[in-house]
């Protein structure tokens, strides 16, 4: 562990540190968990996104446990730092733009609840002015 100097500080972190160390089973679920989480947390997303983010985790991983150099990780582990951020800069979209859930008219970020209550339940000829009053 890079950082045992820091994790230590946090209580009852050292059964979990030796574990880490070890690098034997409890080790690899200490990684494969968050890793399978993150690509997980982006399947709403345009494939790309989990795929790239699935190969640079798996890449630092394969490096980690499959006894490569720690120059080999390390190289893992920028590449895989520039492909998520590049991931994120340039394929993960806002919730507002994956989808419309909104009624016509409503612009996202910028509705006031009583205002969407109001549309949702009286339906799409419920129009509103800049004032927010209905027309």
């Amino acid at each position: 562990m890079f950082f045992r100097s820091m994790a230590e500080r946090l209580p009852g972190a050292e059964p979990s540190i030796r574990q880490i160390d070890a690098l034997g089973h409890a080790s690899v679920a200490w990684y494969v968990v968050p890793a399978v989480l993150t690509v997980l947390g982006l399947r709403h997303q345009h494939p790309i996104a989990p795929a790239g983010v699935d190969l640079a985790l798996g890449g630092v991983g394969i490096t980690m446990y499959g006894g490569s150099s720690l120059q080999t990780h390390l190289t893992a582990i920028f590449i895989s730092v520039v492909v998520l951020a590049s991931i994120l800069a340039l394929l993960v979209l806002p919730p507002w733009r994956r989808r419309s859930t909104f009624p016509a008219g409503v612009v996202p970020g910028h509705e006031r609840p009583s205002v969407i209550c109001s549309t949702l339940h009286l339906g799409s000829d419920v129009r509103q002015d800049p004032s927010g009053r209905h027309q």
